[in-house]
Formats: C-alpha cells, sequence, structure tokens
C-alpha cells in the first residue's frame, strides 16, 4: 500500500474522531442539559436577590441589563447546539467525501481505477 495513502488515511481518521469529540462533548445533550441546569439555579438566586433587595431603588434599574442577558444566555442554550450540530454534519460530509476523492485519486495512479 502506498505510504502516502495511508498517512491520509490517517488524517482522515483524525478528522473523524475529532468530530466525534466534538458530538460528545459540545453537541450533545449533556453538556447542554448540564449548562440549563447550571443556569436554572443562577437565574433562581437572581431572582431571589431581586425579590430579597427589591427596596433598592437603583436594584431595579439593572434589571434592563439583566432580563436581555438572560434571554440571549436562553437563546444561546437552544440554537447553539443545532447550529453546532449542522457544522458538524456539514463537516462529517465534507469529510467522507475527501475520503472519496483521496481513494479515487489512488486508485487512479496505481492505474487500477476506472479511468
Amino acid at each position: 500500500m502506498d505510504p502516502r495513502f495511508q498517512k491520509d488515511n490517517a488524517k482522515l481518521e483524525e478528522v473523524e474522531v475529532a468530530l466525534g469529540e466534538l458530538d460528545r462533548d459540545v453537541v450533545g445533550l449533556a453538556p447542554t442539559r448540564a449548562k440549563i441546569a447550571k443556569n436554572v439555579i443562577r437565574w433562581t438566586l437572581t431572582a431571589l436577590l431581586y425579590w430579597w433587595f427589591w427596596d433598592v431603588r437603583w436594584l431595579r434599574w439593572t434589571l434592563l441589563l439583566v432580563v436581555p442577558l438572560v434571554l440571549v444566555n436562553l437563546l444561546g442554550l437552544t440554537l447553539l447546539p443545532r447550529l453546532l450540530r449542522r457544522r458538524r454534519d456539514r463537516a462529517a460530509r465534507a469529510v467522507s467525501d475527501l475520503e472519496v476523492q483521496v481513494v479515487e485519486a489512488h486508485l487512479t495512479k496505481d492505474g487500477r481505477g476506472p479511468n
């Protein structure tokens, strides 16, 4: 077997392993659920602190900053994994297409290919 083919194949396998790690560590459901749980605790504590210190007049104005940040955070937690899954799937398709091209290129160089 051609050593260049083995080297190309090893690189493609590394990319596939990296995509699997991305799926497990970033895009998977477990990290998303953990982040949502942490944020629910954080939001609950924030609401309790607002309730406790509601008599402080300037504290009410901080809600103009806190509420949009919470909404952006919530949108990020719900939409970002979908976006990352799409990008990961697109990258996986590109890797599989590249594998086919590498195999075809090596077959045609060896003279065993269809061309």
